[in-house]
């Protein structure tokens, strides 16, 4: 291997811009001294070893004496050939018998180590000396290797992106996978160690269990202030409030044009997306609703705590028809599946799935041992996740509804659930105040982050498209991540 790179650094040699030029040569000569330390290498190795580590010790203890033996600078660059290593080394140093040759052999490899270290320094000069013409000072690197050497600089001049200003090169490498991980990486550990902090919204004055964003990035939020609030994709209030319901409300959908709140006064209410004002209220039902989600038809689905899922036109809210699965257990949260069934979580443990067709129950995923309050759906993998009272995060196939993991971190209730589906992460809020990040391995998901920003219970979570993670809690607050 040193051969080869010996011969491939003096080719380099002669080709190229002078800052190439000159880091070549740089190259050459660390590839020549390597060259000769593999040469040195094996000749100590066919030599008495006990005897060569005596001759160091000797060296140690008699240092006045025997400095005599040793050359103060590096040597001069040795030209590669492909004769034996026996003829590589100088002609000033014959081949004897006895000790004389194993003192040599120890000079020589002080010396040749002080001229790699010489031939290092001068490699990395070489390196950081300024381009002229502001070209990319690592061109005769590959891309894999520039990546490897972007990954080492310093977390914060990776997380403000400063080396993509050097050159259109390395802007262009700044973005690839790998580096986009290992800033999301640097991202998620500073709000960990508390170096960065959330961006808080204020405004509520209750605990925020609905928590949904809209087709256009705005954020919605409804509190047991019988309030729903609008938000900008930056976190700026918006006005109008969205006021209307008299008593707590605890779940919102939405779709592209219309806003879906339910509350404990038993009513849900439609408002326009536009600019929000009150289209219609769906009538009283006979108990608080708990869930809603939109189904991929348009409809509206909705979960009461009278433990009935009753299905809702989503032209005139007009009742199409009542699914009673979770009987006299209340309904707490509901999502749509990829393959466009709706999924139910009740106080009865399970998990239903329900055609959003005909209404009909599809499979019943059977696992927790208590409370199912939160369900999410990962597109990549076609994955179910659901939290619970249980204080567990279970996985499961969409399409059969199969088991597959259960995650245990969290030390009290798990309320919310969201899932990147850009990279696979799953991010899981609880009663115990913390936000975990989950990341997707070999065998299945390790927690690699806690996020502690809450004062008390989180109740929902979302991801917006720029991987902003955004939480709202008992605490009144909704966090910016």
């Amino acid at each position: 291997a040193s051969k080869h790179q010996c011969r491939e650094a003096v080719k380099e040699q002669d080709a190229g811009t002078p800052e190439a030029r000159r880091v070549a040569a740089a190259k050459a000569n660390l590839a020549r001294l390597l060259a000769v330390v593999a040469d040195l290498a094996l000749r100590v190795a066919q030599e008495d070893a006990p005897s060569l580590a005596a001759l160091a010790d000797n060296h140690s203890s008699t240092k006045s004496s025997s400095h005599s033996h040793f050359p103060t600078g590096p040597p001069s660059p040795v030209q590669h050939t492909d004769a034996p290593c026996a003829n590589k080394l100088s002609a000033s140093a014959p081949l004897v018998e006895g000790k004389s040759i194993k003192l040599k052999l120890f000079g020589d490899k002080i010396a040749v180590g002080l001229g790699v270290d010489a031939a290092k320094d001068e490699l990395a000069a070489a390196v950081c000396a300024p381009v002229g013409d502001g070209g990319d000072p690592t061109q005769w690197l590959p891309d894999e290797l520039v990546i490897a050497i972007l990954l080492l600089l310093p977390a914060e001049m990776l997380w403000r992106k400063t080396c993509s200003l050097v050159c259109r090169r390395w802007h262009g490498l700044d973005g690839s996978p790998p580096m986009q991980r290992l800033r999301r990486q640097i991202r998620w550990a500073a709000y960990e160690r508390g170096v960065s902090k959330p961006v808080a919204l204020q405004g509520h004055e209750g605990s925020i269990r609905g928590l949904v964003l809209g087709a256009d990035g705005i954020i919605y939020s409804g509190s047991a202030d019988f309030t729903v609030r609008r938000w900008s994709p930056e976190g700026v209030a918006l006005t109008p409030s969205l006021l209307g319901h008299t008593d707590a409300l605890f779940a919102l959908a939405v779709s592209k044009t219309k806003v879906y709140s339910g509350a404990d006064d038993k009513s849900i209410r439609v408002w326009s997306v536009e600019d929000g004002t009150l289209l219609h209220t769906i009538p009283e039902q006979s108990s608080g609703i708990s869930a809603l989600v939109v189904g991929h038809n348009g409809d509206v689905f909705s979960g009461s705590f009278d433990g009935t899922v009753r299905v809702w036109s989503g032209e005139d809210g007009s009742l199409l028809k009542t699914l009673e699965g979770h009987p006299d257990h209340e309904v707490v949260t509901a999502a749509v599946g990829l393959d466009g069934n709706v999924l139910t979580g009740a106080a009865d443990c399970t998990v239903r799935v329900w055609s959003c067709g005909d209404g009909s129950l599809v499979n019943t995923l059977i696992g927790h041992t208590n409370v199912v309050f939160a369900i999410a759906i990962g597109r990549a993998g076609n994955l179910v996740f659901t939290g619970s009272a249980d204080c567990t995060v279970r996985v499961w196939r969409g399409d059969t509804g199969a088991p597959l993991h259960t995650l245990a971190e969290h030390r009290d209730f798990v309320y919310a659930l969201a899932v990147d589906d850009a990279t696979g992460v799953l991010y899981s809020g609880s009663a115990d105040t913390r936000i975990c990040r989950w990341y997707p391995v070999h065998n299945g998901y390790r927690c690699g982050h806690q996020l502690q920003g809450h004062k008390s219970d989180v109740l929902g979570l979302v991801l917006d498209k720029r991987g902003t993670l955004i939480s709202s809690s008992s605490d009144t607050t909704i966090l910016m991540w």
